[in-house]
Protein backbone atom coordinates (compact mmCIF):
# COMPACT_ATOMS: atom_id res chain seq x y z
CA UNK A 1 0.00 0.00 0.00
CA UNK A 2 1.31 3.63 -0.98
CA UNK A 3 0.62 7.03 0.22
CA UNK A 4 -3.16 7.33 1.37
CA UNK A 5 -4.87 4.62 -0.20
CA UNK A 6 -5.80 2.36 2.35
CA UNK A 7 -6.37 -1.38 1.94
CA UNK A 8 -9.85 -2.67 0.81
CA UNK A 9 -9.54 -6.66 1.30
CA UNK A 10 -11.36 -5.90 4.93
CA UNK A 11 -14.14 -4.20 3.40
CA UNK A 12 -14.66 -7.37 0.67
CA UNK A 13 -13.79 -9.75 3.93
CA UNK A 14 -16.38 -8.10 5.96
CA UNK A 15 -18.72 -8.59 2.98
CA UNK A 16 -18.15 -11.67 2.33
CA UNK A 17 -18.34 -13.30 5.72
CA UNK A 18 -21.06 -11.82 7.09
CA UNK A 19 -23.12 -12.73 3.85
CA UNK A 20 -21.52 -16.29 3.68
CA UNK A 21 -22.56 -17.18 7.27
CA UNK A 22 -26.59 -15.92 6.66
CA UNK A 23 -26.79 -18.19 3.74
CA UNK A 24 -25.00 -21.06 6.13
CA UNK A 25 -27.55 -20.77 8.94
CA UNK A 26 -30.04 -20.81 6.11
CA UNK A 27 -28.92 -23.98 4.12
CA UNK A 28 -28.55 -25.71 7.57
CA UNK A 29 -32.21 -24.98 9.09
CA UNK A 30 -31.37 -22.83 11.70
CA UNK A 31 -33.46 -19.90 10.53
CA UNK A 32 -36.84 -19.63 8.45
CA UNK A 33 -37.05 -20.15 4.96
CA UNK A 34 -38.02 -17.00 4.56
CA UNK A 35 -34.70 -15.17 5.35
CA UNK A 36 -33.56 -16.20 2.02
CA UNK A 37 -35.24 -12.70 0.38
CA UNK A 38 -33.20 -10.64 3.00
CA UNK A 39 -29.88 -13.08 2.27
CA UNK A 40 -30.82 -12.17 -1.15
CA UNK A 41 -30.58 -8.68 -0.54
CA UNK A 42 -27.26 -8.32 1.26
CA UNK A 43 -26.17 -11.30 -1.30
CA UNK A 44 -26.44 -8.66 -4.22
CA UNK A 45 -25.88 -5.33 -2.63
CA UNK A 46 -22.98 -6.28 0.00
CA UNK A 47 -21.66 -9.27 -1.42
CA UNK A 48 -21.93 -9.29 -4.87
CA UNK A 49 -21.44 -5.40 -5.44
CA UNK A 50 -19.36 -5.02 -2.38
CA UNK A 51 -17.05 -7.86 -3.40
CA UNK A 52 -16.72 -6.50 -6.84
CA UNK A 53 -15.64 -3.04 -6.26
CA UNK A 54 -13.25 -4.15 -3.79
CA UNK A 55 -12.09 -6.42 -6.46
CA UNK A 56 -11.60 -3.24 -8.75
CA UNK A 57 -9.85 -1.95 -5.44
CA UNK A 58 -7.24 -5.05 -5.26
CA UNK A 59 -6.09 -4.90 -9.10
CA UNK A 60 -5.84 -0.94 -9.13
CA UNK A 61 -3.29 -2.03 -5.98
CA UNK A 62 -1.71 -4.24 -8.25
CA UNK A 63 -2.84 -7.34 -6.17
CA UNK A 64 -4.13 -9.37 -9.05
CA UNK A 65 -4.77 -12.53 -6.74
CA UNK A 66 -7.08 -10.53 -4.73
CA UNK A 67 -8.85 -9.38 -7.25
CA UNK A 68 -9.66 -12.48 -8.84
CA UNK A 69 -10.99 -13.93 -5.98
CA UNK A 70 -13.04 -10.69 -4.80
CA UNK A 71 -14.73 -10.63 -8.70
CA UNK A 72 -15.24 -14.26 -8.71
CA UNK A 73 -17.26 -14.42 -5.54
CA UNK A 74 -19.05 -10.92 -5.97
CA UNK A 75 -20.01 -12.23 -9.73
CA UNK A 76 -21.04 -15.76 -8.10
CA UNK A 77 -23.31 -13.73 -5.50
CA UNK A 78 -24.86 -11.12 -7.53
CA UNK A 79 -26.16 -13.91 -10.08
CA UNK A 80 -27.38 -16.07 -7.51
CA UNK A 81 -29.36 -12.86 -6.08
CA UNK A 82 -30.77 -11.76 -9.11
CA UNK A 83 -32.07 -15.57 -9.62
CA UNK A 84 -33.76 -15.79 -6.09
CA UNK A 85 -35.09 -12.40 -6.95
CA UNK A 86 -36.92 -13.45 -9.81
CA UNK A 87 -38.14 -16.71 -8.65
CA UNK A 88 -39.72 -14.93 -5.37
CA UNK A 89 -41.57 -12.85 -8.04
CA UNK A 90 -42.71 -16.01 -9.49
CA UNK A 91 -44.12 -16.73 -6.53
CA UNK A 92 -46.02 -13.61 -5.56
CA UNK A 93 -47.50 -14.10 -9.34
CA UNK A 94 -48.89 -17.03 -8.72
CA UNK A 95 -50.09 -17.01 -5.22
CA UNK A 96 -52.14 -13.93 -6.51
CA UNK A 97 -53.68 -15.84 -9.85
CA UNK A 98 -54.34 -18.55 -7.25
CA UNK A 99 -56.14 -15.82 -4.60
CA UNK A 100 -57.71 -14.07 -7.32
CA UNK A 101 -58.37 -16.12 -9.98
CA UNK A 102 -57.22 -13.52 -11.94
CA UNK A 103 -53.46 -13.38 -13.76
CA UNK A 104 -51.15 -10.84 -12.88
CA UNK A 105 -50.46 -7.74 -14.69
CA UNK A 106 -47.54 -10.05 -16.56
CA UNK A 107 -50.49 -12.00 -18.23
CA UNK A 108 -49.92 -15.70 -18.20
CA UNK A 109 -45.62 -15.24 -18.39
CA UNK A 110 -43.76 -15.46 -15.42
CA UNK A 111 -42.12 -12.29 -14.12
CA UNK A 112 -38.74 -13.44 -15.14
CA UNK A 113 -36.12 -16.73 -14.26
CA UNK A 114 -37.19 -19.61 -13.03
CA UNK A 115 -35.10 -19.98 -9.59
CA UNK A 116 -32.39 -22.47 -9.78
CA UNK A 117 -33.09 -25.04 -7.65
CA UNK A 118 -35.83 -26.11 -10.44
CA UNK A 119 -32.34 -27.14 -12.31
CA UNK A 120 -30.84 -29.44 -10.08
CA UNK A 121 -27.95 -30.82 -12.42
CA UNK A 122 -26.83 -27.35 -13.38
CA UNK A 123 -26.63 -26.00 -9.86
CA UNK A 124 -24.80 -28.87 -8.41
CA UNK A 125 -22.55 -28.85 -11.87
CA UNK A 126 -22.57 -24.77 -11.16
CA UNK A 127 -21.21 -25.37 -7.49
CA UNK A 128 -18.31 -28.09 -8.28
CA UNK A 129 -17.13 -25.28 -10.50
CA UNK A 130 -16.72 -23.22 -8.47
CA UNK A 131 -15.40 -25.53 -5.64
CA UNK A 132 -12.56 -26.50 -8.15
CA UNK A 133 -11.77 -22.74 -8.33
CA UNK A 134 -11.52 -22.37 -4.95
CA UNK A 135 -9.08 -25.26 -4.95
CA UNK A 136 -7.39 -23.64 -7.14
CA UNK A 137 -6.93 -20.59 -5.06
CA UNK A 138 -6.59 -22.57 -1.51
CA UNK A 139 -3.52 -23.94 -3.65
CA UNK A 140 -2.31 -20.49 -4.80
CA UNK A 141 -2.79 -18.64 -0.90
CA UNK A 142 -0.38 -20.99 0.18
CA UNK A 143 1.81 -18.30 -0.54
CA UNK A 144 0.30 -15.95 1.18
CA UNK A 145 -0.53 -16.75 4.97
CA UNK A 146 -1.99 -19.48 7.21
CA UNK A 147 -5.67 -17.87 7.52
CA UNK A 148 -6.80 -17.53 3.71
CA UNK A 149 -5.64 -20.93 2.85
CA UNK A 150 -7.88 -22.35 6.04
CA UNK A 151 -10.88 -20.18 4.81
CA UNK A 152 -10.43 -21.62 1.03
CA UNK A 153 -10.18 -25.09 2.15
CA UNK A 154 -13.09 -25.19 4.23
CA UNK A 155 -15.16 -23.18 1.31
CA UNK A 156 -14.00 -25.83 -1.27
CA UNK A 157 -15.12 -28.33 1.34
CA UNK A 158 -18.85 -26.93 1.80
CA UNK A 159 -19.30 -26.01 -1.98
CA UNK A 160 -18.83 -29.71 -2.52
CA UNK A 161 -20.81 -30.43 -0.21
CA UNK A 162 -23.69 -28.16 -1.44
CA UNK A 163 -23.33 -29.32 -4.71
CA UNK A 164 -24.05 -32.82 -3.60
CA UNK A 165 -26.68 -31.37 -1.34
CA UNK A 166 -28.95 -30.93 -4.78
CA UNK A 167 -29.82 -34.21 -4.14
CA UNK A 168 -29.17 -35.20 -0.41
CA UNK A 169 -30.53 -32.46 2.23
CA UNK A 170 -28.35 -33.76 4.96
CA UNK A 171 -25.41 -32.66 2.26
CA UNK A 172 -27.08 -29.52 2.28
CA UNK A 173 -26.65 -28.92 6.00
CA UNK A 174 -23.44 -30.06 6.37
CA UNK A 175 -22.41 -27.26 3.58
CA UNK A 176 -24.76 -24.79 5.43
CA UNK A 177 -22.10 -25.52 8.72
CA UNK A 178 -19.38 -25.12 6.82
CA UNK A 179 -20.66 -22.06 5.02
CA UNK A 180 -20.74 -20.40 8.72
CA UNK A 181 -17.19 -21.72 9.51
CA UNK A 182 -15.95 -20.16 6.23
CA UNK A 183 -17.86 -16.44 7.38
CA UNK A 184 -15.97 -16.88 10.66
CA UNK A 185 -12.77 -17.71 9.30
CA UNK A 186 -12.95 -14.61 7.04
CA UNK A 187 -14.14 -12.64 9.93
CA UNK A 188 -10.81 -13.61 11.49
CA UNK A 189 -8.69 -12.41 8.63
CA UNK A 190 -10.18 -8.88 8.70
CA UNK A 191 -9.48 -8.79 11.68
CA UNK A 192 -6.66 -9.75 11.80
CA UNK A 193 -5.50 -7.59 9.10
CA UNK A 194 -7.63 -4.44 10.72
CA UNK A 195 -5.99 -4.87 13.83
CA UNK A 196 -2.34 -5.57 13.04
CA UNK A 197 -2.61 -2.35 10.58
CA UNK A 198 -3.61 -0.17 13.32
CA UNK A 199 -0.98 -1.51 15.66
CA UNK A 200 1.76 -1.96 13.55
CA UNK A 201 2.63 -5.12 14.37
CA UNK A 202 1.33 -8.97 14.44
CA UNK A 203 -0.86 -8.85 17.51
CA UNK A 204 -3.17 -11.09 15.93
CA UNK A 205 -1.40 -14.31 14.59
CA UNK A 206 -1.97 -16.18 10.80
CA UNK A 207 -1.67 -13.72 8.42
CA UNK A 208 2.02 -14.30 7.92
CA UNK A 209 3.50 -16.13 4.87
CA UNK A 210 2.85 -20.00 4.86
CA UNK A 211 5.70 -20.81 2.00
CA UNK A 212 8.93 -18.63 2.78
CA UNK A 213 10.38 -16.20 0.31
CA UNK A 214 13.26 -14.81 -0.47
CA UNK A 215 15.04 -14.13 2.87
CA UNK A 216 14.96 -10.51 3.86
CA UNK A 217 18.48 -10.49 4.98
CA UNK A 218 20.24 -12.60 2.03
CA UNK A 219 20.68 -10.13 -0.86
CA UNK A 220 23.35 -12.23 -2.86
CA UNK A 221 22.16 -12.00 -6.60
CA UNK A 222 20.52 -8.92 -6.87
CA UNK A 223 22.74 -6.51 -8.37
CA UNK A 224 23.38 -6.80 -12.00
CA UNK A 225 25.59 -4.15 -13.78
CA UNK A 226 25.55 -3.22 -17.50
CA UNK A 227 28.84 -1.38 -17.83
CA UNK A 228 27.95 -0.12 -21.53
CA UNK A 229 24.88 1.60 -20.05
CA UNK A 230 25.95 2.15 -16.66
CA UNK A 231 23.15 0.94 -15.53
CA UNK A 232 22.39 -1.27 -12.89
CA UNK A 233 19.30 -3.64 -11.89
CA UNK A 234 18.49 -4.52 -8.56
CA UNK A 235 16.15 -7.53 -8.36
CA UNK A 236 14.24 -7.50 -5.34
CA UNK A 237 11.54 -9.46 -6.76
CA UNK A 238 9.86 -11.68 -3.51
CA UNK A 239 12.31 -10.27 -1.04
CA UNK A 240 10.88 -10.06 2.74
CA UNK A 241 12.37 -7.07 4.60
CA UNK A 242 10.70 -7.40 8.10
CA UNK A 243 13.69 -6.06 10.95
CA UNK A 244 15.82 -3.53 11.45
CA UNK A 245 18.42 -6.04 10.77
CA UNK A 246 17.09 -7.00 7.46
CA UNK A 247 17.76 -3.08 6.78
CA UNK A 248 20.54 -2.99 7.37
CA UNK A 249 21.69 -5.89 5.79
CA UNK A 250 19.98 -4.31 2.40
CA UNK A 251 21.99 -0.94 2.86
CA UNK A 252 24.84 -2.91 3.54
CA UNK A 253 24.97 -5.14 0.73
CA UNK A 254 23.86 -2.52 -1.57
CA UNK A 255 26.75 0.07 -0.37
CA UNK A 256 29.25 -2.49 -1.02
CA UNK A 257 28.31 -3.01 -4.74
CA UNK A 258 27.84 0.53 -5.92
CA UNK A 259 30.81 1.58 -4.03
CA UNK A 260 32.64 -1.30 -6.52
CA UNK A 261 31.52 0.85 -9.01
CA UNK A 262 33.28 3.92 -8.43
CA UNK A 263 30.18 6.19 -9.82
CA UNK A 264 26.83 6.85 -10.32
CA UNK A 265 24.31 4.94 -12.13
CA UNK A 266 21.30 4.83 -13.59
CA UNK A 267 19.15 2.08 -11.45
CA UNK A 268 15.99 -0.27 -12.54
CA UNK A 269 14.81 -2.29 -9.30
CA UNK A 270 12.24 -5.13 -9.68
CA UNK A 271 9.86 -4.37 -6.78
CA UNK A 272 7.05 -7.26 -7.69
CA UNK A 273 5.80 -8.90 -4.58
CA UNK A 274 8.35 -6.98 -2.01
CA UNK A 275 6.60 -6.83 1.16
CA UNK A 276 8.00 -4.34 3.95
CA UNK A 277 6.98 -4.30 7.53
CA UNK A 278 5.39 -1.42 8.82
CA UNK A 279 7.43 -1.25 11.74
CA UNK A 280 10.69 -0.81 9.71
CA UNK A 281 9.01 1.11 6.88
CA UNK A 282 10.27 4.73 8.07
CA UNK A 283 13.88 3.21 8.48
CA UNK A 284 13.76 1.39 4.72
CA UNK A 285 12.53 4.90 2.95
CA UNK A 286 15.33 6.47 5.29
CA UNK A 287 17.73 3.62 4.16
CA UNK A 288 16.71 3.62 0.22
CA UNK A 289 16.92 8.03 -0.06
CA UNK A 290 20.61 7.56 1.28
CA UNK A 291 21.89 4.99 -1.75
CA UNK A 292 19.58 7.16 -3.87
CA UNK A 293 21.50 10.55 -3.06
CA UNK A 294 25.35 8.49 -3.23
CA UNK A 295 24.56 6.41 -6.02
CA UNK A 296 21.98 7.14 -8.14
CA UNK A 297 21.68 8.85 -11.16
CA UNK A 298 18.32 8.14 -12.43
CA UNK A 299 15.30 5.34 -10.70
CA UNK A 300 12.84 3.18 -12.69
CA UNK A 301 10.63 0.92 -10.51
CA UNK A 302 8.40 -1.72 -12.13
CA UNK A 303 7.19 -4.81 -12.09
CA UNK A 304 8.21 -7.42 -15.16
CA UNK A 305 6.45 -10.64 -15.33
CA UNK A 306 9.92 -12.29 -17.27
CA UNK A 307 11.17 -12.07 -13.79
CA UNK A 308 8.41 -14.50 -11.89
CA UNK A 309 8.91 -17.27 -14.47
CA UNK A 310 12.07 -17.23 -16.40
CA UNK A 311 15.06 -14.95 -14.38
CA UNK A 312 17.71 -16.43 -16.35
CA UNK A 313 16.16 -14.34 -19.43
CA UNK A 314 15.77 -11.40 -17.61
CA UNK A 315 19.03 -9.88 -17.93
CA UNK A 316 19.19 -8.84 -21.59
CA UNK A 317 15.67 -7.92 -21.28
CA UNK A 318 16.44 -5.49 -18.47
CA UNK A 319 19.29 -4.40 -20.65
CA UNK A 320 17.10 -3.28 -23.75
CA UNK A 321 14.71 -1.75 -21.02
CA UNK A 322 17.16 0.40 -19.25
CA UNK A 323 18.45 1.34 -22.87
CA UNK A 324 15.28 2.76 -23.98
CA UNK A 325 14.81 4.27 -20.45
CA UNK A 326 18.18 6.32 -20.62
CA UNK A 327 18.15 7.37 -23.97
CA UNK A 328 14.60 8.77 -23.73
CA UNK A 329 12.58 5.75 -25.58
CA UNK A 330 9.92 5.80 -22.51
CA UNK A 331 6.96 4.68 -24.72
CA UNK A 332 8.58 1.67 -25.79
CA UNK A 333 9.78 0.66 -22.53
CA UNK A 334 6.93 0.88 -21.44
CA UNK A 335 5.29 -1.41 -23.12
CA UNK A 336 7.68 -4.12 -22.21
CA UNK A 337 7.37 -3.43 -18.15
CA UNK A 338 4.56 -2.22 -16.10
CA UNK A 339 5.86 1.37 -14.40
CA UNK A 340 4.94 1.32 -10.98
Amino acid sequence: MSGSIGNPAPIGLMAFALSIFMLGALNAGLVDARFKELVGSFGFWWAGIGQVMTGLFELLHGNSFGALIFWTYGSLWMSLSTVWHYARQNEYAFKYSQTTGESSSHGNEPFGYVGAHHYRDGEALMLSLFGCATLFFFIVSLRKNRALPTCLFILTFSLFFAAIGEYEDVCKKIAGWGYMATGLSAFYILMAEIVNEEWGYAVIPGIAPVLKAKPGGNFEGIFQYDKVQNSVFLNLGGIHVMSQEDVQNFETALDKDFSALGNKAHVVVNYKGVEIAPTVLDKYHAAVSRLQEKYYLTVKRFAATAFRDAPSASVDMVNNMTSMLTNGRADQAKDEVKIL
